[in-house]
């Protein structure tokens, strides 16, 4: 590496000799502005040409904040993903610098969503996760009916006594929705079946389901009407599980429409222990009896009556043409 010496000002004066000493310091010096020696000129930028510093001419790690003048960097010197969160200032990231869809969940910070940001139906079903808008999350009154996904309001979301009158559509309250506790009908059936052949065959049959008859109390009601051939005897029965009791036996049935209304009433008065009356109206009259059943109401308990041609072997000696049982309680 050259020195570098300053030439006195005498010894280039119009008087002095050109000694080797001189022509020594003209070749050096130059060279040692250039590998920039102790004691050298720098070379300013009014030297250096346009464009003449070329990237393999800068040094690694040579071009530092100082270095750079005011508005140098523009985005082509940027590299890809050079640009990390500590190069950003507070504010700096406006709108129209944010491509679209590029803030991912991950991006959000806790409650940095707030009302004042969201446009008005922006939100939909496919921009919230599972499970993210929780109660506290909604203002007052904020569920309106048009923003409810048809189906989805299951019975978990309703709070008690939520279901008013003016909200149940006429109409829409059948049997099933009544609880046990409230005086329904049960069961209904207005399909004629009658015996068939000899022996005792069962007409209409429910089986009411366990602890229908929830308390000491509550009790059924049973109705049904029948008719005959008018020329066979019938005995027909009613049956409480394993409880029977006769309602007519003998002589035929009248083959008129409705000939005998029959009307059960059963109280429950214990676990496994009930009451029944049974009141049959004929053209004749009325008829009546009553006997005591030991059922358990914890399992099921079919409730039917049952025919039997006692004269042959003929079919519709006696014909169930209906039945309907009320649950009513206590």
């Amino acid at each position: 590496m050259a020195s570098y010496t300053a030439i006195p000002d005498a010894d280039i004066d119009a008087d002095s000799p050109l000694t080797t000493t001189l022509g020594t310091l003209l070749r050096d010096n130059p060279i040692a502005i250039t590998e920039g020696a102790a004691g050298a000129p720098n070379i300013v930028a009014a030297a250096i040409a346009t464009d003449a510093v070329e990237e393999a001419k800068i040094k690694n790690g040579a071009v530092t904040e100082g270095k750079l003048a005011t508005n140098s960097v523009t985005n082509t010197k940027i590299g890809n993903f050079a640009v990390d969160t500590a190069e950003l200032a507070t504010g700096a990231v406006e709108t129209d610098k944010i491509n679209a869809l590029a803030v991912t969940a991950a991006k959000l910070g806790p409650l940095a969503v707030e009302t004042a940001k969201i446009d008005n139906l922006a939100v939909t079903e496919g921009k919230i996760s599972g499970g993210a808008v929780t109660a506290v999350k909604l203002g007052s009154q904020s569920v309106e009916t048009t923003k409810i996904k048809l189906l989805n309001v299951t019975a978990a979301l309703l709070a008690t006594d939520a279901v008013e009158t003016t909200k149940i559509k006429d109409g829409n309250v059948t049997r099933d929705k009544l609880a046990i506790g409230v005086a329904k009908v049960i069961f209904s059936d207005i399909t004629e079946v009658g015996n068939v052949g000899a022996g005792e065959d069962d007409l209409m049959s429910f089986t009411m389901a366990a602890n229908q008859m929830a308390g000491s109390g509550y009790s059924l009601r049973i109705t049904a009407f029948f008719k005959g051939n008018g020329a066979d005897n019938v005995t027909l029965k009613f049956h409480f599980g394993g409880t029977s009791a006769n309602i007519r036996t003998g002589a035929p049935f009248s083959n008129t429409n409705f000939y005998l209304r029959v009307v059960v009433d059963i109280v429950r008065v214990a676990a496994s222990a009930q009451r029944f009356a049974i009141l049959a109206h004929t053209s004749s009259g009325p008829t009546y009896g009553g006997t005591t059943s030991g059922e358990a109401h914890s399992g099921t308990i079919v409730v039917k009556f049952t025919g039997t041609n006692t004269t042959d072997a003929s079919n519709d000696a006696v014909t169930q043409q209906y039945m309907k049982v009320e649950h009513i309680p206590s």
